[in-house]
């Protein structure tokens, strides 16, 4: 109310931050969206990064910008303050109500033009736009919600109008669909049962040969050892190819050099992936076997003892 001043609170929506550390501050309801500059010293947060409060001498020309933060012109603090003002006298044209089962408020004067807020008014123009209040029948349901024997009468008619036979389990087609799930159910069982007989008795042959898988996997990793020679020594044949085509000391061809590179470095980078591999898979098979060893250690001196 100072008149030196023009103060009025502005939200985090329309504030945005400078790189020189002015504020923008939006003109509310301005279909072009244009924009004031606040100084830091005109600005304060009431709650910090949610409401400010700004306060401008009335006395100033403030720069004015486009809704892409462009110079427009200088506006004077009066000019502006009559802009606001404009907005603040424009209001709400009617009552905003949210109608039953509606997730949005709908103006007064979208439903009714006779200007009659009263209650039974309301009610009259919801009613006429499809709108009703909770239907009787469900709201006596909800009356009686700790009454089941009145729960279950209601369910019953309800069955009974929409054609729903309330009976359904006593009927064939229902015991039909109730025994092919229980036989998908059993066959589930029964196929999971055969997985963990056969992954047992992968195991157990596992345990039995723990010794050749060992050195199968001693085999492999001398074999990978190999290749990674062979391939460290092509590396150090080509960087001395490089050097010496470099210094002028031999004539390489690039296509031959090339063709060489996939016909010996391309087979042995894959050979050496396939190697990996397999002894991944060797020593997953040699872990699971020597731990289901151990298990049946303890289970035979377990045995032992009971006895």
């Amino acid at each position: 109310m100072n008149e030196k001043f023009f103060e009025f609170t502005a939200d985090i929506k329309i504030i945005e931050t400078q790189s020189n550390g002015v504020y923008h501050i939006r003109i509310p309801y301005d279909p072009e969206r244009h924009k004031i500059e606040v100084d830091p010293t005109e600005f304060e947060w009431i709650k910090e990064n949610k409401t400010a409060r700004i306060r401008i001498p009335t006395d100033k020309l403030l720069n004015y910008f486009d809704q892409k933060d462009s110079f427009l012109d200088r506006r004077s603090c009066a000019e502006i303050k009559g802009i606001f003002e404009q907005k603040r006298k424009k209001g709400r044209k009617d009552l905003r109500f949210k109608v039953p089962e509606s997730k949005k408020c709908i103006r007064a004067s979208h439903i009714s033009r006779d200007e009659d807020y009263s209650r039974e008014a309301i009610i009259r123009a919801i009613s006429r736009n499809g709108r009703t209040e909770t239907d009787p029948k469900i709201a006596a349901v909800i009356a009686h919600q700790n009454d089941w024997s009145y729960a279950r009468e209601a369910r019953r008619h309800l069955f009974e109008v929409t054609g729903i036979n309330a009976q359904f389990q006593g009927k064939e087609f229902y015991k039909v669909a109730s025994k092919q799930n229980y036989y998908k159910w059993k066959s589930a069982q029964i196929e999971k049962r055969l997985d963990r007989m056969h992954y047992r008795n992968l195991l157990e042959k596992d345990r039995q040969n723990l010794d050749k898988l060992k050195a199968r996997r001693a085999e492999l990793a001398g074999e990978l050892k190999g290749c990674q020679q062979d391939l460290e020594q092509f590396d150090r044949e080509l960087q001395q190819l490089m050097l010496d085509r470099v210094e002028d000391v031999a004539k390489v061809d690039e296509s031959l050099l090339t063709k060489r590179i996939e016909e010996t470095k391309g087979p042995l980078l894959e050979r050496k992936d396939q190697l990996r591999q397999m002894i991944n898979l060797y020593d997953q098979r040699i872990s699971n076997a020597e731990y289901f060893q151990k298990e049946e250690e303890k289970k035979s001196v377990e045995r032992v003892r009971t006895r």
